[in-house]
């Protein structure tokens, strides 16, 4: 759903909001030759997990229509379909 990644559309947006530093979002260039035969270069994102907080503000900020392209979870987290969050409980 990532734009450059799947719509081959420039898109740094995650990067861009990430607030820690250095960035939990890096990007590195790949050029691609579109079905209309045009090259374009795009910056595709990755996520580097041991610099991420949880903050989240990369997946409310991503201009991906209805599910966002990044989705930022907690280890053993899951989610509703309405997007409540649900923890699995803890074994004593």
């Amino acid at each position: 759903r990532c734009l450059p990644w799947s719509m081959e559309t420039p898109c740094v947006v995650c990067e861009e909001v990430c607030p820690v530093s250095p960035k939990a979002i890096g990007t590195y260039d790949e050029e691609i030759r579109r079905w209309d035969g045009t090259i374009v270069v795009l910056n595709k994102p990755y996520i580097r997990p041991e610099l991420c907080i949880g903050c989240g503000i990369c997946e409310h900020e991503c201009p991906v229509i209805d599910d966002a392209a990044v989705y930022v979870t907690a280890v053993g987290e899951t989610r509703s379909k309405t997007r409540s969050l649900l923890l699995r409980s803890r074994q004593t």
